[in-house]
This record gives C-alpha cells, structure tokens and sequence, in this order.
C-alpha cells in the first residue's frame, strides 16, 4: 500500500514521474528482498537457538544482525549509487527521465541504512513472538506516508516543492520513525535491551551463520525483483506511456496475490 501511494501521487505530478517510480521498482526491490532475507534467516537462527534454551546465542544472533543490517546498508548504499546509471540507461532512461529516476532512487540509497534496521529489529521481535509491533508501524506508516508524499511533493506548509524526490523522502522518513519504534520495542525485550557497545563488533561466525540462512531466503525474492527487471527491460524501447502503465498494473496484481503469500511462506 505504501507503493499505491506513492504512484498515487506521482500520478498526479505527470505520466514521467510515474514511470520514472515503475523504473525504479526492480531496483527498491533489491533493498526489500535483501532486509526480508536477513529477518527471515536471523529469526530462525534466534528462535532455534531460544528453543535450545542458548539464550547467549540468541542474544549474539539479535545484535549481530543489527551489525549486519548496517554493513548491508553501506554496501547496498554505495553500490547502488555507482550503478544505478548504468540500469537505468539500461532499461531506456535518458535526459530528463534519467534524471527524474534517479532522483528518486538516490534518495532511497541513502535511506537504506532505516529499511536494514528494521528488518533487523523485527527478526528478534519475531524470534520472540511479537509480530504485533511491526504491523503496528506498518499502519501507521501508511498514513503517515500518504500525508507526507503530497506534503513533500507540492510544498505544503512553506515546505519546499519536492516534487518526485519527495515521495522518495517521505518514504525515508517513515521508515526512520519505524526505526526509533521498532528499535524501542525491541530494546524492551532481553535480546537486545541489555548490551555493551562492543557487542556489535562484527562476529565473523555468527555473521557468516546469519549470511547462510539468510541469503537463500533474500534469492527467493530477488527473483521477482529481477523478473520485474526483465518485463521492464522489455517494454521499455515502447516510450514512457507503457512503462507507467505497467508500474500501475503491478501494484495492482501485487494487491490481487498478496493475500496467498502468507499461506505460501507457512
């Protein structure tokens, strides 16, 4: 819903601004696909090793995975930068419309560090059976967003006119405030409430423990990230009209097949 909203408004800017978001997605993808991946692999990790009564392990794998979600971050953020070009001329972006997608997207970049985080935070809530709190902001945030995209878009309030990098802003902004209330709900929990600094010095084991559960997960869901690539790749020598069409239609199908997911992960 959060990405409903975004075309929302972009729609209401101009067509290149909506196909500039439906160029960007694949790419978005990439950061969703790879947090889901490492919140998926360190529950497991953290609720097996709870269920073995380890509680010293558990709490290892929770911080560990914050280190984790920060050095992700890092990578993703600089990579992403330097490459980013390159995809988007790649599927038929120039001038203009380069510029506009790019705009978009390098505000995300540099925003990747709170959408890490929060996975990060999730997966000891989930480990503890708390999967209230991220529901919680997720709710939240999506009025939030749809208060702040036109906000930030058109300049409400003496606010400076954003236009497309704003939708990207209000996303970055909600994803902070999760941050601090995710990161204050799982600070309540042992896991990670009690802790020394040195703690989130990288742990060569346990990091390489949480990469092996968790990077199969994240190719399960690069994989739609790619084949949204590869349609988009395909229509693109067919102008900017179809790419904003197509993005539009996605979130469409994706509302449609979201409810089976749930059942397909159990």
């Amino acid at each position: 819903m959060f990405n409903v909203e975004d075309t929302v408004f972009a729609g209401l800017w101009s067509t290149q601004a909506l196909a500039a978001l439906a160029l960007s997605f694949p790419i978005f993808f990439i950061i969703i696909a790879i947090g889901s991946g490492l919140s998926t692999g360190s529950t497991a990790l953290i609720a097996n090793a709870m269920g073995a009564g380890k509680r010293d392990h558990a709490r290892r794998y929770a911080l560990q995975t914050v280190t984790a979600s920060i050095i992700l971050s890092v990578i993703l953020m600089s990579i992403g930068l330097a490459a980013s070009p390159a995809l988007f001329r790649l599927l038929g972006a120039s001038n203009e419309y380069l510029a506009l997608s790019l705009s978009f997207m390098n505000v995300i970049f540099y925003g990747t560090v709170f959408f890490m985080l929060n996975y990060a935070f999730n997966s000891a809530l989930n480990a503890a059976g708390n999967t209230k709190t991220f529901r919680n902001f997720l709710i939240a945030g999506f009025f939030l967003n749809g208060l702040l995209d036109p906000w930030f878009m058109f300049g409400w309030l003496g606010f400076p006119r954003l236009g497309v990098p704003g939708v990207a802003l209000a996303t970055v902004v909600v994803q902070a405030g999760g941050c601090v209330y995710m990161g204050w709900s799982a600070s309540r929990h042992h896991l990670i409430g009690r802790f020394a600094w040195g703690d989130f010095l990288p742990h060569k084991e346990t990091l390489l423990a949480i990469a092996g559960q968790g990077l199969p997960a994240s190719l399960n869901a690069l994989t739609i990230g790619i084949g949204i690539f590869v349609i988009t790749w395909f229509l693109s020598p067919f102008g900017q009209v179809q790419i904003a069409a197509y993005g539009i239609a996605t979130r469409i199908d994706t509302r449609v097949c979201l409810p089976a997911y749930p059942c397909c992960k159990a």
